[in-house]
C-alpha cells in the first residue's frame, strides 16, 4: 500500500469516528497549549496536515527538489502547538519534503505569502483570502460559495466537515485528489 493510499484510510478513519466524538462548537477560542487544545481543533489541525497529502503541487511551485511545504496561520491561530507537533519528523512525498509550520498577523501576511502552499485563516480572523497560484488556501466557518478559499471547514452539530470550492481551485491552478473531493461538500463546477 503506498503512503497516499495509507493517508486516505487514516483521513476515513478519522472523518468516520472521531468526529462523532467531537465537543459542541463554543465561541471563539483564544491560542491554547495543545493539551488544552479542544478536540474540534485537534482534528481540524490533523484534517490541515493530511490535506497536504492530497494536493498535486507542480515542481515550479517551491524553490528547489528539497523546500519545505510551508503550512501558513494566520492570527488569532487557534492550534498552540498542536500542529507544530502533528508534522515534526514529517517528510512528504517522493522528494522528502519537511513540512514546516508558519505563523504571521494581518501586518506582516503579504510578506510571508509567497512561501506558503497552505494558508489556514481561522473564525475570527479579518485576514482577507489571497489569490495566488499554488497556494491553498483553507478557511474557518466562511461561506465557501462568498469566499475564494478553495477549502472551509463546517461544522455541524457536533461534526467537522469541509467543503471544496472547485472554481476557485481552477483560478489558482491547484488541483486536488478526486478522493478528498468525494469526502467533501463540493460547490462549483
Amino acid at each position: 500500500m503506498n503512503q497516499r493510499a495509507h493517508y486516505l484510510q487514516v483521513l476515513i478513519a478519522c472523518l468516520m469516528t472521531g468526529f462523532a466524538m467531537l465537543t459542541p462548537v463554543h465561541a471563539e477560542q483564544p491560542r491554547l497549549e495543545h493539551s488544552e487544545l479542544s478536540r474540534e481543533y485537534q482534528i481540524k489541525a490533523a484534517m490541515l496536515y493530511k490535506f497536504v497529502w492530497f494536493v498535486r503541487w507542480k515542481s515550479g511551485d517551491f524553490k528547489d527538489k528539497k523546500s519545505p511545504i510551508s503550512l501558513c496561520l494566520s492570527e488569532p491561530e487557534p492550534f498552540g502547538g498542536y500542529l507544530d507537533q502533528l508534522v515534526e519528523g514529517r517528510l512528504f512525498g517522493k522528494n522528502k519534503r519537511k513540512i514546516s509550520v508558519r505563523r504571521f498577523d494581518k501586518k506582516n501576511y503579504l510578506d510571508h505569502l509567497q512561501e506558503c502552499h497552505v494558508l489556514f485563516i481561522p473564525k475570527g480572523s479579518d485576514v482577507p483570502v489571497p489569490q495566488k497560484k499554488g497556494l491553498l488556501v483553507v478557511t474557518d466557518g466562511r461561506p465557501i460559495e462568498k469566499s475564494s478559499a478553495h477549502i472551509n471547514f463546517i461544522t455541524s452539530g457536533n461534526y467537522v466537515r469541509f467543503e471544496i470550492n472547485r472554481n476557485n481551485l481552477k483560478k489558482s491552478h491547484i488541483r486536488l485528489s478526486s478522493k478528498l473531493l468525494k469526502l467533501a461538500r463540493v460547490v462549483g463546477d
